[in-house]
């Protein structure tokens, strides 16, 4: 045996000595991580399909049968692809880390390197795409040259492109063309993409809708998307130019928001959405959503290569219970008068929140096209002001020993030097927000009978999923801040949540257990 066999040898022993001590569970074929044997896993696993989810999610809880046979369809073919999942609820840091901001989020590793997985939410599709995206170079075109796939025939052209989800394809028969040039060089650099080249003559002549000296983007459409399937690249000799075309136009002209899609939507280098809140049960879908696509095609074509000037158009549907949270975030109620309604949200990097848009009045039954065409169109031109949500104040508000808190009455309270206010903010949907609420319901009773009713200290909570502020971002939940007294200084709590880490925390004006 050479030395180099030798060594393969040996390190397949250990790898696979490696992958027996680590503990992982199984749940119907699908591995369950957590912290503690994350990175483990995708180190072991050449290819591994990684789930985030929440018990709580409708769309976790209607994907997870799919996700379960796709984890037997691949244990079936003897695949070395594996499947595994993560409750984003108690992985908080995990799902920071790998920027979870939709429920289900699905991540693709290969040797550690994690990509988004943007195919379908069936089970044979879930297979197809690992299938390709782990042998991405068999079976689809006749040769390679580099990453572009030469295609001589039409059959191999119809296979590249039903193949393919995005595929970019060159109809060029000169060698050496400018064109040619450009397109190789984008090749190179953009991802998530698959290049073709047709070089015969004839078989471009023979192909409908092209021409010699072409570049298309060709999209495979789903279900609950309407968009063209190809868009001609009509720029210039000039890669910049032609990759911020395929960045720009990769995305569908509008879309409905669901599970097979959310992926796209949340993670897409478009960060302007327009959202049309509608109805599916009163037949708003076609009534409505479709009549846009022109107007939709018509913003995409004037923002040409330019990403600010981008938009995605979004059908989300009212009566779905999954979309009640994103209801709730934009602040819109599901009642008579309300719906349908369209709002803008621009999407910030992270950390930063998302700045929302409303129309003036309300576009009801007088929504068109050209109304929407004129509210988006005062959006890119810099005309509307960003709004804030905020709840009712309940007139109870103050009535048992943990205040609540709104948008209305957040800057009173908080802020009053007089005071040492303690503020946990949370969400109605956050696992560990609901184990805090009977620590926290002690630590204001502490303060409550220690004081006689707690005059100089103030136990609070708000819901920052229903309440925001100008000056605070909250990112995670919950989260703890103490506004001390007489500075009005925000402290963030950092540290075990204990009702005796939380009182000394108040007591102490910010210092933690370790600290005093």
């Amino acid at each position: 045996m050479t030395q180099v066999k030798m060594f393969h040898t040996v390190a397949a022993i250990l790898l696979g000595a490696q992958a027996l001590t680590l503990d992982i569970e199984e749940e119907a074929g699908v591995l369950v991580l957590n912290e503690n044997n994350f990175d483990e896993a995708v180190k072991i696993h050449e290819y591994i399909l990684v789930e985030f989810y929440a018990p709580w999610c409708g769309a976790c809880v209607s994907f997870a049968p799919e996700y379960v046979k796709a984890a037997s369809r691949l244990s079936d073919r003897k695949s070395s692809i594996k499947l595994a999942k993560v409750d984003a609820t108690m992985e908080e840091r995990l799902a920071d880390k790998y920027n979870v901001n939709y429920l289900p989020t699905l991540k693709f590793f290969t040797n550690s390197n994690p990509t988004d997985y943007d195919g379908g939410m069936t089970d044979r599709e879930i297979v197809d795409w690992l299938r390709l995206k782990s042998q991405p170079n068999r079976g689809e075109a006749e040769e390679l040259s580099g990453p572009v796939h030469i295609l001589t025939t039409a059959g191999s052209l119809d296979a590249f492109l039903t193949t393919h989800e995005k595929a970019l394809v060159a109809y060029c028969s000169e060698p050496n063309s400018q064109l040619l040039e450009i397109f190789k060089q984008a090749s190179l650099n953009v991802k998530d993409h698959s290049f073709g080249l047709v070089q015969d003559a004839s078989l471009i002549n023979s192909t409908e809708f092209v021409e010699d000296g072409q570049i298309h983007l060709h999209k495979r459409i789903r279900i609950g998307m309407y968009d063209l399937p190809r868009v001609e690249y009509k720029g210039g000799f000039d890669v910049n130019e032609l990759q911020k075309f395929i960045e720009a136009n990769s995305f569908p002209t509008i879309l409905q928001l669901e599970p097979k899609t959310a992926q796209y939507v949340f993670n897409s280098e478009v960060k302007t959405h327009v959202l049309l809140l509608v109805s599916s049960l009163n037949g708003e879908f076609e009534t409505l959503a479709e009549p846009l696509m022109n107007v939709a095609q018509e913003i995409r074509e004037r923002a040409g290569n330019v990403m600010d000037k981008s938009v995605l158009f979004v059908v989300v549907d009212t009566d779905n219970a999954d979309h009640s949270k994103l209801l709730t975030i934009l602040g819109v109620q599901k009642k008579l008068g309300s719906l349908p309604t369209i709002r803008i949200i621009k999407l910030g990097k992270k950390g930063e929140p998302i700045k929302k848009y409303k129309p003036a009045g309300s576009l009801g039954i007088y929504w068109d096209p050209e109304r929407v065409k004129k509210f988006v169109e005062d959006y890119l031109e810099g005309k509307l002001e960003s709004y804030l949500i905020s709840q009712k104040l309940p007139k109870d508000w103050d009535a048992n020993p943990v205040k609540v808190l709104t948008a209305e009455n957040f800057d009173d309270i908080a802020f009053d030097k007089e005071k040492n206010v303690l503020v946990q903010f949370y969400s109605p949907w956050c696992g560990y927000c609901h184990r805090l609420e009977p620590i926290y319901e002690e630590v204001a009773k502490v303060f409550s009978r220690r004081f006689d009713g707690g005059v100089d200290y103030i136990i609070a909570k708000i819901d920052a999923t229903a309440n925001e502020l100008e000056n605070t971002n909250i990112t995670q939940y919950p989260t703890i801040k103490l506004y001390k007294r007489g500075t009005n200084k925000v402290i963030d709590f950092i540290g075990k949540r204990s009702v005796e880490a939380l009182v000394k925390f108040v007591e102490t004006g910010g210092k933690s257990l370790e600290q005093v």
